[in-house]
């Protein structure tokens, strides 16, 4: 059973910079050069989404392709993007598209295997300085992008999201610039069904979790076998699966798991990546370890920690060597710094 209530937000601190950089003016932004997103920040992505905004397109900021538009966004390799669009080649060459990202494939929605029915209402030859009003949304079985100028519909497309076929069917409400500034107002989002929440267990089923433990490079059986007996105590139903059970959907009854355990999550084939994502997005319960963790600055800053860690040694010797140079050690404690008296002949000799 899926959560029917309405959540919707204006711009403000509850959008989140993914990337890029933006700057706001009260209930405006403005996007700078290269790439910029923005994502409405919620716990989990809706199968039914709207989001929408006044979008003033300004400069390109690159010898591109230039975009501003929306977006319904899950990841990086799966969204749908309504976007105002300027051609490198010709600076006249401007108009608006409805695309989907899927896989990290782009148009997808054109492709053999993922062809959607879809159908256009206008064509925009939109201008520089002009405003434009952008709404994107997601349905189960339905996805439409209108752009409207002066509240009259210019520009209207819509693909029919086929059951059995793959699409993206989930996300966040979004933004998304690339090498153009442009004002972005108006910027709101709403998230009507959250994906993820499932039913309850059915009378007498008890809960089945499932763990990972197949000999792929870098790990350690021990470790499943860790995890295995900690969800045996806990009273679940525990599982093996291998990578190959993992990597093919079919192999898996997954709507009677309820927890997916992946230990040394580093080392996962990339063909399980669909099945772990739908069955998360169905609301199943994901445990990773063995994980990155969070980024350290050795990361952010792109040096291995070894030099890292060599370059603030040296550092720390050089201003350790400047300050003896100023101000000798031996100059701060004096003498008979040690408290004892000095010796007879040394006594005598001085005086």
């Amino acid at each position: 059973m899926l959560l029917a209530s309405q959540l919707s937000w204006a711009a403000g601190a509850e959008w989140e910079r993914i990337r890029g950089q933006w700057e706001g003016a009260g209930a405006t932004l403005h996007s700078g050069p290269g790439r910029g997103d923005l994502r409405l920040e919620v716990p989990s992505p809706g199968i039914a989404v709207t989001v929408r905004a006044t979008i003033t397109p300004h400069q390109t900021t690159a010898r591109t392709w230039s975009v501003a538009g929306l977006m319904v966004y899950f990841d990086d390799g799966d969204y749908w993007r309504l976007a105002l669009v300027q051609a490198p080649d010709d600076p006249d060459r401007r108009y608006a598209e409805l695309v989907e990202m899927l896989g990290s494939v782009w148009q997808a929605q054109n492709e053999p295997t993922t062809r959607l029915e879809g159908a256009t209402e206008g064509e925009l030859q939109w201008a520089y300085d002009r405003p434009y009003q952008l709404e994107l949304r997601l349905s189960a079985d339905r996805v439409e992008g209108t752009i409207a100028e002066g509240g009259a519909v210019r520009y209207r497309r819509s693909y029919e999201l086929a059951e059995g076929v793959q699409a993206v069917r989930k996300g966040w409400p979004g933004v998304e610039t690339i090498e153009m500034r442009a004002e972005v107002s108006d910027l709101e989002g709403e998230v009507l069904r959250f994906a993820g929440s499932r039913p309850p267990l059915p009378p007498g089923r008890e809960p089945i979790a499932i763990v990972l433990a197949d000999s792929l490079p870098g790990t350690y059986p021990r470790v499943a076998d860790v995890i295995a007996r900690g969800i045996r105590r806990a009273g679940l139903e525990g599982r093996a699966l291998s990578a190959a059970e993992l990597c093919n959907p079919g192999d898996v009854p997954w709507d009677a798991v309820d927890l997916l355990a992946i230990p040394e999550c580093q080392t996962v084939p990339l063909e399980a990546r669909r099945p772990v994502l739908d069955y998360v997005a169905r609301g199943g319960h994901l445990l990773l370890t063995g994980g990155p963790g969070k980024p350290t600055f050795d990361q952010i800053i792109g040096v291995s920690l070894w030099a890292l860690a060599l370059l603030v040694a040296v550092v720390l010797i050089a201003i350790l060597a400047a300050l003896e140079q100023f101000q000798p050690w031996r100059d701060e404690v004096g003498t008979d710094w040690d408290g004892l008296q000095p010796d007879t002949a040394h006594a005598a000799a001085g005086s």
